[in-house]
């Protein structure tokens, strides 16, 4: 079998047709494999997302203590401007 060979004028190295498609080869299972991994955390955001983990919808407590810093970052004082159920330390 007769194969196609080139010289790199810049290295000095032989390049079979072969080589080149090896090359080829190794740089789309790169690519794939980075689609692949790019695909894979989307579909987990995306259900992450669906499901409430990453926003904490279905923690009540989460949502109490969330609720209770934004009052207190804007100036509303707990116990006297707005109930907050659980006690002083």
């Amino acid at each position: 079998m007769l194969q196609q060979v080139q010289s790199s004028s810049t290295t000095g190295e032989i390049i079979t047709s072969d080589h080149k498609r090896s090359k080829k080869l190794i740089a789309t299972r790169r690519l794939l494999l980075v689609l692949i991994i790019l695909t894979s955390g989307a579909i987990l955001l995306i259900q992450s997302l669906a499901a409430g983990h990453i926003s904490a919808e279905h923690v009540y407590d989460d949502g109490v203590y969330f609720a209770a810093s934004l009052n207190v970052v804007h100036g509303i004082i707990p116990y006297k401007d707005f109930v907050f159920v659980q006690p002083p330390l």
